[in-house]
């Protein structure tokens, strides 16, 4: 076997193992630690509606996937600087600067949660110079982060804002209805013990990718995966809740 013969095979070889290895490599997922989307469980494993939505596109995709749950602030931080590659998140127009969007995963309401006892108009309107709730790091739209008029209380879960609710130290609760859902049948409490009220019809969650990469093929099956699990209906029960219709 001649040097250019030899080198050829070399460099072939070489390719094949490093395309190899780039099959075996994770895809590195963060999920905001937030009950129901993420959390650890009691074996300090990553739990929760994400957490397991994860699991189902590695497995759709083919590929194993590295999951941390972290606080969201660190979230949004490891993602800008590319130190994970996916993330679900609501629909934030702030992050069209650093990320590329593989499609939708979840859509919900959202909504003003009071107490009837509180005599509200839960609207932007009504709540001015009220003490609203919200789940930290959370993007709730536009028109709530914009709006100066309502005084804005960070909470780190929906258990804590109830309880903040019922000893008035707030007056409503901003909310996704997937949270407010899976909030009040983990503490037995029944939605007719509150009051509520639509503030959007349509607050879309997408599966969101660092917009440079290490491994950009991933994208590509995650994206593919991502369209499977919403063909077989994986999605719809991951998402999908039996909360009676907001009024409008």
């Amino acid at each position: 076997m001649n040097t250019r013969t030899f080198r050829a095979l070399m460099v072939a070889l070489l390719a094949t193992s490093i395309a190899a290895q780039a099959e075996d490599l994770p895809a590195v997922f963060m999920t905001a630690d937030v009950w129901p989307w993420g959390y650890l469980d009691e074996e300090r494993r990553p739990a929760g509606l994400i957490a397991e939505l994860a699991d189902e596109l590695g497995r759709a995709a083919g590929i194993p996937v590295e999951n941390r749950i972290v606080p969201h602030p660190r979230l949004i931080r490891e993602l800008r600087q590319g130190n994970v590659t996916f993330a679900v998140l609501f629909d934030n127009p702030f992050l069209d600067d650093f990320t590329v969007n593989l499609g939708p995963v979840l859509n919900t309401h959202l909504l003003f949660l009071s107490l009837e006892r509180n005599q509200l108009d839960l609207s932007l309107e009504g709540l001015v110079g009220k003490r609203v709730g919200y789940i930290r790091g959370t993007y709730y739209g536009q028109a709530f982060d914009e709006d100066g008029g309502m005084l804005k209380v960070a909470i780190s879960d929906l258990t804590q804002g109830l309880n903040m609710l019922t000893m008035d130290r707030l007056d409503a609760i901003m909310i996704s209805e997937i949270v407010l859902h899976h909030t009040l049948r983990q503490l037995s409490l029944d939605i007719n013990d509150f009051v509520y009220a639509v503030h959007t019809h349509s607050h879309p969650g997408n599966l969101y990718m660092f917009h440079q990469p290490s491994h950009p093929e991933q994208g590509e099956r995650m994206r593919a995966a991502l369209e499977a699990l919403r063909d077989s209906g994986e999605l719809d029960r991951l998402f999908s809740l039996g909360l009676p219709s907001a009024p409008n």
